[in-house]
């Protein structure tokens, strides 16, 4: 693989002191590795899967489309592609175990917004789901399923979707549902999301639908909206809330037990990740740190760990955002950087749990 090929820059960097736990707990050195895509001025790692390799988008002023995506493998080599005749490429949204990639582009001749999975070989399957303006792919499991949602050709009616590996479409929607946007979708064909729910004074809902088309619908205890994120594959799943002061993170376990996720001065707290050890990952606003956005790790007993990647911006709307965890424990995401003036770059934290303690 030639240099165009490989990271621009890695760094590598070993934290002693950001650790900010809660409850008495041991916590190991965090290593971080920061890197950009290459000839990138924004870099975004968005998922990750077992094996440690990152899907993600990018900015690149060098090349048209200058919005791409790329996939980065362990050892730190990326491959940055475009979707077939792109005019941008504009998101790249998962990973799973087998290296497929799933996303969606603009094609250059038609204008038209086209979904994509892409295998580890460079071959795409383009697909849209029918009678839809758009589609947007934003789950994948290991089977090759794709969850997602659909705009109508009216812009305005939004469905859930499940895509099978042969490309078979099965469309739905949360009952009572005015809108349903489907977020996750774990290995046992489970898919978690949101709806828009019009016998509930149009309140947002979480739901769990189940293979056979079964539905489960729940609110946070106490709130007025609720928001589902992910999903693992013991079907805990992982979200947000808002109670009407703030709003604020929580686990729900497959059989209904809900457990509040809100990391210390909090003004918001946002999972965005869960693995099948029960950890979660996510970014929250620091209320005592100017609301700069900061990383999370929470392990299945609740114990919280707080981090920034090294030369993160704490201005407002900046900061440390985690977006994966895979069942390692390693978390990728993006950072602003204060020493490149705020530039977007993608991060790995790396878990060492040999080491004993919450995540590395």
């Amino acid at each position: 693989m030639n240099s165009k090929t490989r990271l621009a820059l890695i760094v590598s960097i070993i934290v002693l002191t950001s650790n900010v736990p809660t409850r008495a707990q041991k916590v190991a050195p965090q290593e971080f590795v920061v890197f950009d895509a290459p000839n990138a001025i924004s870099t975004m790692a968005d998922s990750i899967n077992n094996s440690g390799e990152i899907a993600g988008d990018m900015i690149d002023p060098s090349h048209y489309p200058a919005r791409r995506c790329f996939v980065r493998d362990r050892q730190g080599n990326v491959i940055a592609f475009d979707g077939p005749n792109a005019s941008v490429t504009r998101f790249c949204l998962g990973i799973n175990d087998s290296g497929d990639v799933i996303g969606i582009f603009e094609d250059a001749q038609t204008s038209i917004t086209h979904a994509f999975v892409r295998d580890r070989l460079g071959n795409f399957d383009i697909f849209n789901s029918p009678d839809a303006s758009a589609t947007f792919p934003t789950g994948i499991n290991n089977s090759g399923e794709v969850a997602g949602y659909t705009v109508g050709q009216d812009g305005v009616t939004v469905h859930a979707f499940l895509r099978d590996r042969s490309g078979n479409f099965t469309l739905f929607d949360a009952p009572n549902s005015s809108k349903t946007i489907a977020w996750a979708i774990n290995n046992a064909g489970d898919i978690t999301g949101e709806f828009i729910d019009a016998s509930q004074d149009n309140n947002d809902r979480g739901f769990v639908r189940d293979r056979q088309g079964n539905f489960v619908v729940f609110d946070a205890p106490n709130t007025s909206t609720t928001v589902t994120i992910a999903i693992n594959n013991r079907g805990d799943v992982a979200g947000s809330a808002n109670n009407g002061n703030n709003g604020f993170g929580f686990v729900r376990n497959r059989l209904g037990g809900f457990a509040v996720l809100d990391a210390p001065n909090a003004s918001f707290t946002l999972p965005t990740g869960n693995n099948d050890a029960g950890e979660v990952t996510g970014y929250f606003i620091d209320a005592s740190q100017g609301n700069a956005q900061r990383g999370f790790v929470r392990d299945s007993g609740g114990n919280i760990v707080t981090f920034d990647v090294p030369n993160a911006s704490t201005d407002l709307n900046t900061g440390s955002l985690p977006k994966a965890i895979n069942d390692r424990g390693d978390i990728t995401g993006y950072f602003f950087d204060v020493t490149q003036g705020d530039k977007v770059r993608g991060f790995v934290r790396i878990a060492h749990k040999e080491c004993g303690g919450i995540g590395p």
